[in-house]
């Protein structure tokens, strides 16, 4: 039986992961990736960093993010498989770039497996713009692109006229 991916409209709640979600966002982890992070590494991001929850009502994606002086990191974006192509991925974009507006930060990284034509498009779509190829950042043959987002309303000079919203690829 084939999952129904939810579309934009099935809305979902987004809010700052607790310790208590630990185990909801390591099964997110788990169907997403196979040498992903550990309970250890989720455990401290939750503490000391800033990772949110889309819930719906249970956790189905998870978004975690980090910030030194100006510039913010999106660390990682996970959407359980049936849930994906419906807009929680994005909206866990826009709450991260929001978050890091909030934090003062003027720019928003990330890296991403060049093999991922899906959240490449999520991210292109969403403003940000490629800066430079990690060779083997994975593993061999496995490279890593790092793009990079202006913050709306930062004062750094925007990369291209749709980095204020997200589009619809």
């Amino acid at each position: 039986m084939t999952p129904v991916r939810p579309g934009p409209e099935s809305a979902v709640r987004v809010r700052t992961a607790t310790s208590e979600d630990l185990d909801a966002v390591m099964a997110c982890e788990e169907q997403a990736f196979t040498h992903g992070w550990s309970r250890a590494s989720w455990a401290e991001e939750i503490a000391d960093h800033h990772v949110a929850v889309a819930c719906a009502p249970e956790v189905v994606a998870v978004v975690a993010m980090s910030r030194v002086l100006d510039t913010a990191e999106l660390l990682r974006v996970i959407v359980a498989p049936d849930r994906r192509r419906g807009g929680v991925g994005r909206t866990l974009v826009e709450h991260g770039v929001a978050w890091a507006a909030s934090h003062q930060a003027t720019e928003v990284f990330l890296e991403v497996s060049a093999d991922n034509e899906a959240a490449l498009r999520l991210y292109e779509a969403c403003g940000f713009v490629h800066q430079y190829r990690r060779r083997d950042y994975y593993s061999p043959g496995d490279d890593a692109l790092v793009m990079r987002r202006a913050v709306p309303g930062a004062s750094s000079v925007p990369l291209n006229p749709e980095e204020d919203t997200c589009q619809t690829p």
